[in-house]
This record gives structure tokens, C-alpha cells and sequence, in this order.
């Protein structure tokens, strides 16, 4: 099967997962979001989004968003993970409701706004300081750097920091974030090994590490946090290359997954780690993990990576796979200035 047959029925795949989702999926009903998410996004690398129903998908993601109620009980807007919590659903004439249960997941604020973005949409129905209200909610008053899930979301980690980060950055309100707290909790995460944790003392993972340098790159602290030629900056991209085996893993000795393929090398490129010095770093952990093994085609991998990810720039860390919304973004952020 050559390429051009993978592609076609990659699209096909993801294009058919913009509609009913087969019983054996039925446990992501109430991430349908994130689903959507995966589907536009990938249709959208592979320069096939025609003949998608665009005008339908963004109806149904603008049908998640939560507004501030008028009696004031509801505060804090966003995107609901599922529509069963809004007690309007179904009326011929929904009105503002407030419910405990109807709460937004900064993930899926984060996962619409990209989903808007791709499919053309300018976001002026994006209730916006509702939006950045409900974001500025989550950040967590024990440890002000990190942010939780959600109201009702006992979880938090860096996954939602970089959620919490990317969404106020498409919404040009990066103001609303204690942004110094952001940056010190990331730090708290870098490890002994020179990757990130998804919370301070924990195991580093490739996935975390993007994360926190996805938020760096977004709050323009990067290059101050891991200045060119630095102990800490050589010490994340000799870890970063110590992942490749036949592909890319998240974790030392864990079996390779297709997904770190774009943490590992997202994140290389993010630190402006080139091709000869990724390989110089692959060579050696390759050699050392793989018993003198040849080292892999780490040209091949990087070219795909970047092919993917299209090259340098702010469009390059807004994560998983959403290469194109934040170029896309800077068309019309002026509308929240």
C-alpha cells in the first residue's frame, strides 16, 4: 500500500468521524469534542477539509458554549463536554439555565476554539470575556501556576496549564492568567532528566514536556527559560532523543506510540534543535538502548515531523496536531484587542 492509498483512507476514517461514531467508540460520547477535534485537524494536515459539512460542525460546537446566565448565578463561560448537562437542550426557545452540573472543561474550550479556527469560522459568537472568566477560574488557589480541568474536574496537571494557556492566547487574553505563576509552576516540573512532569516529583513524559514548552512558546518565555547553548536546554534535547527506538515513546522503556512522534519532535523543533544535532544525540542514546543496533532513519522521522507541523513560528506549539489554527488565528485576533 503506497502513500497515496494510506492517505485516502486516513481522510475517509477521519471525515466519517465527524458523524455518528460506531458503537465501539461509544465511551467517547462525552468527549464528542476532542473526537471532532482529531477528525477536522487531521483532514485539515491532510489538505482534504472540501466536502466537509463545515457550516454543521461549527453549529454543533457553538451549541456547547456556556454563557454567563443574566441572574448572575452562572458565571463563568466556556465549552461543556457534553450537551446532557444543558438543561436548554431540546426547547424550541433555549433560555439562559444554570445547572451544578453545567460547568465547562478547559480541554474542550481549547478543542472548539481550534475546531472554529480550522473550519473558517472568525469566532465573533465566541461569548469572549464569559470565555476567559470561566478560564481565569480554574487556575488553582494552592499552587496559582496550575490550573484544574474544571469546576467540578478534580484533575489538574499540566495538561490543562497548556489547555488553559493556548485558549486565552487565541482569544488575545493572555492578561486574564497570572502568567509569572505559570511559568514558576512549569519550572517546578522540570525533572533531573531535562524533560517535563505533568505535576512537580513526577515521572518526565514526552507529552508534558510539549505541553510546557507549548505554554512557554505562547507566553513568550521560552528562549528566557532555556537560553540558547545552556546545561538545561542540551540536557531536554539529549532526553528528548533518547525516546526514538523504531519511532518515538513518552517514557524511558515504554513500548514506541505513533502520538510521540509529534510530542518528541514538536518539541525539538521547538528548542530549534536541527536535524544534525538531534542525530549527534540519537546516535549515542540509540547505541546505548539498542545494543549497538544501527541508528534509525532519524532524517525520515524529522522530514514527516516537519512536513507535519510546517516549520517554525508560533503556528508550530499549539498543540496536538493544530499546526495551521494559530496562523489562521492571527487573521482576526485584532476583533479582541
Amino acid at each position: 500500500m503506497d502513500n497515496s492509498d494510506v492517505s485516502r483512507k486516513l481522510v475517509g476514517y477521519l471525515k466519517r468521524m465527524t458523524g455518528l461514531l460506531p458503537e465501539s467508540m461509544s465511551s467517547l460520547e462525552h468527549t464528542r469534542l476532542i473526537a471532532l477535534f482529531f477528525s477536522v485537524i487531521g483532514t485539515d494536515l491532510l489538505c482534504e477539509t472540501h466536502g466537509m459539512a463545515a457550516h454543521d460542525l461549527i453549529e454543533w460546537v457553538y451549541s456547547h458554549q456556556i454563557t454567563t446566565v443574566s441572574n448572575k448565578k452562572h458565571i463563568h463561560g466556556g465549552f461543556r463536554s457534553i450537551l446532557y448537562t444543558d438543561a436548554s437542550v431540546g426547547l424550541d426557545k433555549p433560555v439562559a439555565t444554570f445547572s451544578l452540573c453545567d460547568h465547562s472543561h478547559v480541554t474542550m474550550v481549547y478543542a472548539a476554539l481550534c475546531i472554529l479556527v480550522t473550519l473558517g469560522d472568525d469566532l465573533s459568537r465566541i461569548d469572549r470575556s464569559s470565555v476567559l472568566t470561566g478560564i481565569a477560574a480554574l487556575q488553582c488557589k494552592d499552587e496559582p501556576g496550575l490550573f484544574s480541568a474544571g469546576l467540578v474536574c478534580p484533575e489538574r496537571d499540566i495538561r490543562f496549564v497548556f489547555s488553559a494557556v493556548a485558549s486565552s492566547y487565541i482569544l488575545n487574553g493572555l492578561d486574564v492568567l497570572d502568567t509569572e505563576a505559570v511559568v514558576e509552576f512549569i519550572g517546578k516540573c522540570l525533572t533531573y532528566e531535562g524533560g517535563f512532569a505533568c505535576l512537580p516529583y513526577l515521572e518526565t513524559h514526552a507529552g508534558a514536556t510539549y505541553c510546557a514548552l507549548a505554554s512557554l512558546t505562547l507566553l513568550s518565555r521560552l528562549h528566557s527559560f532555556l537560553p540558547v547553548g545552556s546545561r538545561p536546554r542540551e540536557r531536554l534535547i539529549r532526553w528528548l532523543s533518547s525516546l526514538q527506538s523504531e519511532g518515538f515513546h513518552g517514557r524511558l522503556y515504554k513500548s514506541d506510540d505513533t502520538c510521540y512522534t509529534f510530542w518528541v519532535c514538536a518539541s525539538l523543533q521547538s528548542v530549534k534543535c536541527d536535524r544534525a544535532a538531534a542525530s549527534e544525540h540519537g546516535l549515542t542514546s540509540s547505541s546505548a538502548s539498542n545494543h549497538g543496533q544501527s541508528r534509525l532513519n532519524t532524517k525520515r522521522i524529522y522530514q514527516r515531523a516537519e512536513e507535519t507541523m510546517l516549520g517554525g513560528g508560533a503556528s508550530l506549539y499549539v498543540p496536538w496536531r493544530t499546526a495551521r489554527c494559530v496562523l489562521k488565528t492571527q487573521s482576526f485576533r485584532h476583533i479582541f484587542e
